[in-house]
């Protein structure tokens, strides 16, 4: 699967914050192109994660490498470990990530016309699916193509990643990794 490298998603972003703020913080580490905070669409609330876009991957894996855990605005930034799989191009071993809590997985390449009750139905096959969410634009309440698919247990998980990555639905070659939305 194509990864984009020069996108670095951003987690535990405060509440308050801006999208032009979050670049300005993010300039530091390199040429910042666009920052998009995640909003949810009903409530209009922001979801604390949002994605930063480099002009090239050198800023991007500088953003990584520098400020992973650093403060923003109280709080201290994160990169989901879909990321860094993405990035290094490395398994990830699903009993480190089973002992850390993490029962979630990162769906990418969604059909846009699909919703949330046919990808949990399609990813039920792997295990138990407690919750599915797909993240929209705010502005244009168009599916972004992306979202989370969560599991009862950590074997769920593992199996959704094991099993599902690669295959298809509905016409479109799932990505499908493990995601730490903590």
């Amino acid at each position: 699967p194509e990864v984009d490298l020069t996108t670095v998603p951003v987690g535990n972003l405060p509440y308050q914050t801006s999208e032009e703020a979050v670049g300005n913080h993010f300039s530091q580490a390199g040429h910042v192109t666009n920052v998009k905070i995640v909003y949810d669409r009903e409530t209009g609330r922001m979801k604390g994660f949002g994605f930063c876009d480099f002009a090239d991957a050198a800023g991007a894996s500088n953003a990584v490498n520098t400020l992973n855990g650093a403060d923003f605005g109280g709080r201290q930034l994160r990169y989901p470990v879909y990321f860094f799989v993405a990035a290094s191009n490395s398994p990830i071993n699903s009993a480190t990530m089973g002992s850390r809590g993490v029962h979630s997985v990162y769906v990418g390449n969604l059909p846009y016309q699909t919703s949330e009750e046919a990808v949990g139905n399609h990813f039920s096959q792997a295990g138990h699916v407690t919750n599915v969410k797909i993240v929209y634009d705010r502005e244009t309440g168009r599916m972004k193509g992306f979202g989370f698919c969560d599991f009862a247990d950590a074997a769920g998980a593992s199996n959704a990643v094991n099993t599902l990555n690669g295959a298809d639905f509905s016409g479109r070659q799932l990505r499908v990794n493990y995601a730490n939305r903590n």
